[in-house]
């Protein structure tokens, strides 16, 4: 389960991982690092049901933030090709004066 939660956590905002750390009550700490370890450490020591729902809660979150990602990124992608358009049409209106 540890090595699940760890993978979720990656594609965590860090607001996301602070409320899951204020979920294990776990207390912030100026070590990014250290503090989710304690998150982890804490998550360990919850029993097995309360494990399931916080695994449950994290994948989620993980899938949620995929899929914001992933418009993100294909609003991007269309901005950008808009862009492009917008510059090829100034670019042959130039060539054409």
């Amino acid at each position: 389960m540890e090595k699940k939660l760890v993978k979720y956590m990656t594609n965590f905002d860090l607001t996301d991982v602070l409320g899951f750390g204020k979920l294990l009550e776990v207390e912030e700490k100026d070590d990014f690092l250290e503090y989710m370890v304690d998150i982890v450490a804490a998550f360990c020591e919850c029993d097995r049901a309360k494990r399931r729902k916080l695994l449950k809660l994290a994948k989620d979150v993980y899938k949620n933030n995929t899929e914001v990602d992933r418009q993100r990124h294909k609003h991007a992608t269309t901005s950008i090709s808009n862009d492009a358009a917008t510059i090829n049409e100034a670019d042959n209106a130039a060539s054409k004066n």
